[in-house]
């Protein structure tokens, strides 16, 4: 897999896990996710300007 298509992956479990997020239960579940989500953002981000 070429960094394209793991950043295309990526992209698509982040979109996923943002529409279900309603869904979580708790608030401090939703929470976690949030931080995993604006963390693989910042991480691509930050790829994508070095790379």
């Amino acid at each position: 897999m070429d960094h394209e298509q793991s950043l295309a992956a990526e992209l698509k479990v982040i979109r996923l896990l943002r529409g279900n997020l309603a869904k979580l239960p708790s608030a401090k579940d939703q929470r976690r996710v949030l931080e995993y989500l604006l963390s693989r953002l910042a991480d691509a981000t930050e790829e994508k300007a070095v790379g």
